[in-house]
């Protein structure tokens, strides 16, 4: 449905996008997620038709709508764009905000069409109310209404959820997901925040510094990070020195300060007896008290079920994070044996 080939943009004489390429498949919902700067808006832009290419192409539904040589305006790209602010019209009802758009259908058409938006998204009783008598939930779902109204073949979706409170962004998320698949829609959404990208995104484009670092699942960019910059971006992790070494019936080992883990695949020669640095996640350490590896409590996070402690090693130095269950109660400066259990070897 979108493929993006070696997409090159520029402002000024500044390169911000820098040879990109994904494809989204019909009915799937991705996500562009990184940090502020890192190009995904003026990417987004981009495909929706306000910036246009230096070099590369975008095709929608097989056809060309921007490249180098050619560029089809925004008016006539059957995209529709969810902004940031949502970009209601104050004046306007919520019914008349939804069918804005469909003033070349029949009324009954458009009533029919509103009718059925309005009870996708929960706003039968708000049909004829104003945005400012609305919560800024109400507010994202008639922005996506109108968005969906006219079933345009892609939905861009500028930072959605990010004008909500916290609480409320990840039901919402999970709401506008069940729609977009009830509808079939095509959409692309970015975002840096990572809990939004996995609640809603098939599949998800890591940017920095204007290039994807990696294309994948959030499972995958999760336990198979194919870059340092990913590994270090996605979940919460930290990073533990270490050396690769050849082990007998193995690929080889890493040892750290925490202990040898093996390695899943073999490593190319030259990394043999290099440095490495081990990734290592809060939810891979168990308490075990007779542990030969013991660390000590320098921080803690409550998180209700769960603590998220920061422990020091005191012979290497190292901090790690570990999430514990909060009947594992342990104070700033209270030493626990630690036992490191991956499942995924991940180094750099």
């Amino acid at each position: 449905m979108l493929k993006l080939e070696n997409i090159q943009i520029a402002l000024g004489e500044k390169q911000i996008i820098h040879d990109v390429s994904l494809s989204l498949a019909s009915g799937d919902i991705g996500c562009l997620l990184g940090p502020s700067g890192c190009g995904k808006t003026t990417l987004l832009r981009a495909i929706a038709g306000f910036i246009p290419l230096v070099a590369g192409t975008i095709r929608i539904k097989g056809e060309t709508v921007s490249s180098s040589q050619q560029h089809i305006d925004v008016t006539q790209r059957k995209v529709g764009v969810v902004f940031q602010d949502f970009a209601l019209f104050p004046h306007l009802t919520v019914g008349q905000n939804i069918v804005f758009g469909l003033h070349q259908q029949t009324t009954q058409q458009q009533q029919a069409r509103l009718t059925e938006l309005l009870d996708l998204t929960q706003l039968t009783e708000y049909a004829d109310q104003y945005p400012h008598q609305l919560s800024g939930g109400q507010q994202q779902r008639v922005a996506i209404a109108r968005a969906l109204a006219p079933r345009p073949e892609i939905l861009l979706l500028d930072e959605p959820f990010s004008a909500l409170d916290p609480s409320l962004r990840e039901s919402l998320a999970l709401d506008i997901k069940t729609l977009l698949k009830y509808e079939g829609v095509t959409a692309l959404l970015i975002t840096h925040d990572q809990t939004e990208a996995f609640t809603i995104a098939d599949k998800i484009a890591v940017m920095n510094d204007g290039h994807i670092e990696q294309y994948a699942s959030a499972y995958d960019l999760y336990h198979e990070p194919q870059t340092y910059f990913v590994a270090n971006f996605v979940g919460e992790g930290r990073f533990i020195q270490g050396r690769v070494v050849v082990a007998p019936n193995t690929h080889g080992v890493i040892q750290t300060a925490l202990g040898e883990f093996a390695v899943h695949e073999e490593p190319a020669l030259a990394e043999y007896e290099k440095q490495a640095l081990l990734l290592v996640r809060p939810d891979d350490f168990v308490v075990e008290p007779t542990s030969p590896y013991q660390v000590t409590v320098i921080g803690r996070a409550f998180r209700g079920a769960h603590i998220l402690y920061t422990f020091r090693h005191a012979d290497s130095g190292q901090d790690v994070l570990c999430l514990l269950p909060s009947h594992h109660d342990y104070q700033v400066g209270t030493t626990v044996g630690i036992r490191l259990e991956l499942e995924h070897v991940i180094y750099f």
